[in-house]
């Protein structure tokens, strides 16, 4: 027979980093609100996810993660996997905020093909199609990772030289400047 599921207190004085509400939209349909407590969301992620302007960044995140999502509890779990998330990339600015909001988003589009890939591909027509559509977003995830990348080493490449074999010459270790004929 299977348990029932417990509630979890959570222990006083702890804030949730998301503040959930329903409410009725324009159309007349339930819709979610969402509203980010900073300083939990410091407490809990260990970064300060809102110092590097990704404040501006994180409402956007969510409600494209969570649109048309009217549950409430499946509201706050996909608002804390785009937190959860965003805590693991830190973002250290604006632009990074930006870049790996589109990140989460490319990859979330990319798995949710690969679903619908699985499910829903009747005939080698659509099959084609989605897997085409798939291929597409996660070459594009793949170049937002390198721009990430790039931002963050600032354009910087490194060379590393592991082992050098010189036998029977000379040779220079450091940099060399100058031009032919100087001394």
């Amino acid at each position: 027979m299977a348990k029932k599921s417990e509630v979890v207190k959570k222990p006083v004085g702890v804030v949730e980093p998301l503040k959930i509400r329903m409410r009725k939209g324009e159309d007349g349909k339930d819709t979610c609100d969402v509203e980010l407590v900073p300083q939990a969301i410091e407490d809990s992620s260990g970064c300060k996810l809102v110092e590097a302007g990704s404040n501006g960044v994180l409402i956007p995140a969510i409600h494209a993660a969570t649109y048309g999502i009217t549950d409430p509890v499946a509201y706050k779990m996909a608002a804390e996997k785009i937190l959860a998330m965003m805590a693991e990339l830190h973002p250290r600015d604006g632009f990074e905020g930006m870049l790996i909001s589109q990140m989460l988003q490319t990859h979330d589009l990319a798995m949710n093909q690969l679903g619908r890939l699985r499910c829903k591909a009747s005939n080698s027509e659509m099959f084609s199609i989605l897997l085409n559509q798939t291929a597409k977003l996660q070459r594009l995830f793949l170049e937002q990772v390198q721009a990430l990348d790039r931002h963050r080493n600032r354009g910087q490449q490194r060379i590393v030289i592991e082992r050098v074999d010189i036998s029977g010459g000379q040779a220079i270790v450091g940099s060399v400047t100058g031009g032919v004929g100087e001394k």
